[in-house]
């Protein structure tokens, strides 16, 4: 599981982007919550991957329905075929992974319905993907959702995270920028 979901990330960039100039983290950005339910620290996430911010920093959300919307104007960058994660590129360089559930890839795509495709440009608050959260649990899989900045080059702290009920849309947490962090110091 660690070493797909490292080609999956190490894969986010598109062949067209490699010619083009590295983006550049100019402001932080502010991550809002992409599904209803119940937002936790990501140290709460099941999967010692997640929970040790191997792959990035963030936050998870642990779902109240199966629905997961952009948590801000964007790309897709990656759009798994199983349905159950999806990469999102902002316009200011920041990869978000939302990755529902821990080791849901297994279900092969069964109880999820990807709504976009990858190179799709979203926006704040469209429905990105559609599962099912009880058919995902009575399989016997953990439905939290991790939410992660996975530049962390780009954006290497976060802050303002939130924690306990919150709907989609609202602020999950801030992700600061080199430049803000480098002022800090």
């Amino acid at each position: 599981v660690v070493s797909f979901l490292l080609t999956v990330i190490l894969g986010f960039k598109d062949p067209v982007d490699e010619d083009a100039p590295a983006a550049v983290a100019n402001n932080d950005l502010e991550v809002r919550s992409p599904l209803d339910g119940t937002a936790v620290a990501l140290s709460e996430v099941s999967d010692p991957v997640f929970a040790g911010g191997v792959l990035g920093k963030g936050a998870a959300v642990l779902p109240s329905s199966g629905a997961v919307y952009a948590p801000f104007d964007g790309v897709v960058a990656a759009a798994f075929p199983t349905g159950h994660a999806i990469g999102l590129r902002h316009a200011d360089g920041a990869e978000v992974l939302i990755h529902i559930g821990v080791d849901t890839v297994k279900l092969n795509g069964q109880h999820f319905s990807m709504k976009v495709e990858s190179g799709q440009a979203v926006t704040a608050g469209q429905l990105l993907i559609e599962f099912d959260v009880d058919a995902i649990k009575a399989a016997g899989y953990d439905v939290t959702t991790p939410v992660i900045i996975t530049n962390a080059e780009l954006y290497p702290e976060i802050t303002s995270q939130v924690t306990g009920p919150i709907s989609h849309g609202e602020a999950l947490y801030l992700a600061k920028s080199v430049e803000a962090v480098a002022l800090a110091k």
